[in-house]
Formats: structure tokens, C-alpha cells, sequence
């Protein structure tokens, strides 16, 4: 029986994240569908799949992830703009 690889090995990205790369929807589409799959695995840099999508601004993707379930987390205070210390989540950060 064929094994689905998860991760490969060099930046520890799955097959989620390498769609969110491509933006292949249709690859996104089928990974979010298998509920076996962890859709909020990260890679050696700490890097979900929603995570990449917001980061390119794969507005259909990050869609596709948030419904299917995906974590949106904090984003720090280096990585703001406008310097505000105030918390945002990555759906704030993607608008």
C-alpha cells in the first residue's frame, strides 16, 4: 500500500503547506476534505499551512483552511507594521 508522506525532511513541509506554496486549491481542497491529516502540523520554522497562505496573501486558501478548521494565531509584536503592541490575530493581519 502507497504511504502518503507528511513531512519532508529539509523544511519539514507537509503536503498541505506545499500546496499553500503552489497555490494548488485543488491539492488544498482534498488535504483539508481528510480528516485524518493534521491541518495545523508546522515546519522546522514553526509555519502552518494558514500560516504560509496569509504570509502570500492566498485569500482563497486561507479561507479554504479557516472553514476546514485551522488555528489562527497571535502575531507578535515584531512582525507588526505600525508598531501597535496590541494583540492581533492573523485574519486581523490578512485584511
Amino acid at each position: 500500500m502507497p504511504v502518503l508522506r507528511t513531512q519532508e525532511g529539509k523544511r519539514g513541509q507537509s503536503v498541505l503547506h506545499d500546496a499553500v506554496n503552489r497555490g494548488d486549491m485543488d491539492v488544498i481542497n482534498a488535504v483539508v476534505d481528510c480528516k485524518s491529516l493534521n491541518i495545523n502540523q508546522t515546519t522546522y520554522d514553526d509555519l502552518t499551512a494558514l500560516d504560509m497562505a496569509i504570509n502570500r496573501r492566498y485569500s482563497e486558501a486561507q479561507t479554504a483552511l479557516v472553514s476546514a478548521g485551522a488555528a489562527c494565531g497571535p502575531i507578535t509584536e515584531d512582525i507588526q507594521s505600525d508598531g501597535n503592541s496590541d494583540e492581533l490575530t492573523y485574519m486581523d493581519w490578512s485584511v
